[in-house]
């Protein structure tokens, strides 16, 4: 059984909440939309990746990573930290190839 939200229906309901002044609420949408899994949550996804916040930006490279089964690019956080830089401009420029 796989842990997270499952409902389609919440996406919105976690995208609004993106835009969140409140961090930890960024992060728990980045964190639920990326455990649903679909490829729907793409784009929502991929403006998280200019977040304020680095947890933010880690759980939406994990998470993109996943939906897209890149698993070489679902880096750990520790390797994420050494070089931030990588990982963003990589699904920068994916993203911008779609």
């Amino acid at each position: 059984m796989q842990d997270g939200v499952r409902d389609r229906k919440a996406i919105p309901a976690l995208v609004r909440l993106l835009h969140s002044p409140i961090m930890e609420a960024r992060r728990g949408a980045v964190g639920a939309l990326g455990s649903m899994e679909v490829k729907d949550v793409i784009e929502p996804l991929s403006k998280t990746l200019e977040d304020s916040d680095r947890e933010v930006r880690y759980t939406a490279v994990f998470a993109l990573a996943t939906i897209t089964g890149q698993w070489e690019w679902a880096a750990s956080l520790e390797l994420y930290m050494q070089d931030e830089q990588r990982y963003l401009n990589y699904w920068r420029k994916w993203l911008g190839t779609r």
